[in-house]
């Protein structure tokens, strides 16, 4: 799923990769992993990219269909890490560790404290 939606952003554009998803989720859901993970990897894609506004859209989106995921809103943060926004980071990885908290979340946290995540 991850290298359909990547190729859709690059033919089309991050709004038509969005109906994408969703399409694939609902109708073809057989044939693609429609978790979170796929979806994730193409948000920390456009981290990498040096995108991070497109990667901020994608995981917010992401974060809407998989409300109970910490993963979304870790890589979420990350996104806002990545624009230079360290408050929105910093709420997303709280929320992040209100749903399930793990090591990541704690060493994002305390990076953030500390003032060695630029």
């Amino acid at each position: 799923m991850t290298g359909v939606l990547l190729e859709k952003i690059a033919d089309s554009g991050l709004e038509k990769a969005i109906r994408k998803c969703e399409f694939l989720r609902e109708f073809e859901a057989d044939h693609y992993d429609a978790g979170s993970s796929p979806v994730n990897v193409v948000g920390l894609e456009l981290i990498w990219a040096g995108k991070p506004a497109d990667a901020i859209k994608w995981l917010q989106f992401a974060a809407e269909i998989f409300p109970k995921e910490p993963d979304c809103y870790m890589c979420l943060g990350d996104a806002h890490l990545a624009a230079g926004d360290r408050d929105s980071a910093r709420r997303c990885y709280e929320r992040a560790r209100a749903i399930g908290p793990n090591i990541m979340t704690e060493a994002r946290l305390a990076e953030l404290s500390s003032g060695t995540s630029d």
